[in-house]
């Protein structure tokens, strides 16, 4: 899967209910924040609040899943709003990839204009893979492709989307999800288990810009967007067929 993923693939998770009526659902994810074999995955910024009892707002949700704990994570950005669940709720949670994506340009310097100029053209799907020099990826879709013609260059924007900040500790949530997991131990069947609903909680920007081959991460310093050059390993960029 992560081989897929590191060639622009969508994924995707499906779910399955534990508890009360059975249910399917199944969620686009559309940021993912990888390093090595595991991932932290998000959909958009569009989930209904309703339904939360425990915290009142009439922003949206979004929530994030990954590979290797038994944790999600559901996040409100806009009040810096954090917790974190036992996927015990689930009885399936299966990762998916799909779709069919070329490689359309690279740090390498390797160019295809002609499918770049088409995916533009026909509004597809087009997502950039960034590897900082420490290892760790972002695979973010990308929102807006300036192609300029004239001089056969091109600028992209991802998408604006942040994370809680504590998601990029990847190895405390294993140890989160076994305690959470003992606790459900002796409880009764249909009992969920998470963490406090925590606001104003440290939030991490994801956002890129790559301009005229480099690559820039929008990061907030003294309330306003900047641009912070990020020294990559290496970029990909990708476009649906």
């Amino acid at each position: 899967m992560i081989d897929k993923l590191l060639l622009g693939q969508d994924l995707f998770v499906v779910l399955e209910s534990r508890y009360g009526p059975q249910y399917k659902e199944s969620y686009n994810l559309d940021t993912i924040i990888l390093r090595e074999n595991r991932f932290w995955a998000k959909f958009k910024s569009v989930h209904s609040p309703v339904g939360h009892k425990g915290f009142k707002t009439n922003k949206p949700f979004s929530y994030a899943y990954n590979n290797y704990s038994d944790i999600a994570c559901v996040m409100g950005a806009s009040e810096g709003m954090q917790r974190f669940t036992s996927t015990n709720m689930y009885s399936r949670m299966d990762f998916k990839c799909k779709g069919t994506f070329k490689l359309v340009a690279n740090s390498a310097g390797y160019k295809d204009l002609d499918t770049l100029d088409g995916a533009v053209e026909n509004c597809k799907s087009i997502k950039i893979v960034i590897c900082d020099k420490n290892g760790l990826i972002h695979i973010m879709p990308v929102h807006t492709i300036e192609l300029y013609k004239g001089n056969r260059s091109f600028g992209v924007d991802t998408d604006f989307e942040s994370v809680p900040s504590v998601i990029y500790d990847f190895d405390q949530f294993v140890m989160l999800g076994k305690k959470l997991n003992d606790y459900l131990k002796n409880k009764p069947s249909g009992e969920t288990a998470g963490t406090d609903y925590m606001v104003n909680s440290p939030f991490s920007m994801v956002s890129f810009l790559l301009d005229d081959g480099v690559i820039y991460k929008r990061e907030t310093c003294d309330g306003e967007i900047r641009n912070t050059f990020v020294e990559c390993e290496f970029y990909e960029l990708y476009c649906e067929l």
